[in-house]
């Protein structure tokens, strides 16, 4: 039954918006020049960085929320393991800066 919700999960549209808003939230962290390590305590908050924070979060709550009302029984630590490894593919995907280098993996043409 695992794979079942994951399969329910890949075709709801709210699974690509919370992705597209993570993506724009590595990408501001890029344009800001973040690196991994200064992510763990940021020195300033942008109102983009934080809108985008809420915003994940309360999408993330409704669409587990939304699976669990279809019948899927999935619970918080499950669900977010799960999300948590398309935010990876996009964390690859958009490395941050590091020793002053914050160039792509030449990954781009995989899809998230």
């Amino acid at each position: 039954m695992a794979k079942d919700w994951k399969f329910f999960l890949g075709e709801m549209k709210e699974l690509r918006e919370i992705l597209d808003m993570y993506l724009e939230l590595r990408m501001h962290f890029q344009e800001l020049g973040f690196t991994e390590k200064e992510l763990e305590r940021p020195k300033k908050y942008t109102d983009k960085m934080m809108n985008l924070r809420i915003n994940i979060a309360a999408a993330n709550d409704a669409l587990l929320k939304k699976v669990n009302n279809y019948g899927f029984d999935v619970d918080q630590k499950t669900y977010n393991d799960y999300i948590l490894s398309f935010f990876q593919k996009i964390n690859d995907l958009t490395p941050l800066k590091e020793n002053g280098d914050n160039q792509g993996n030449d990954k781009w043409d995989e899809d998230y």
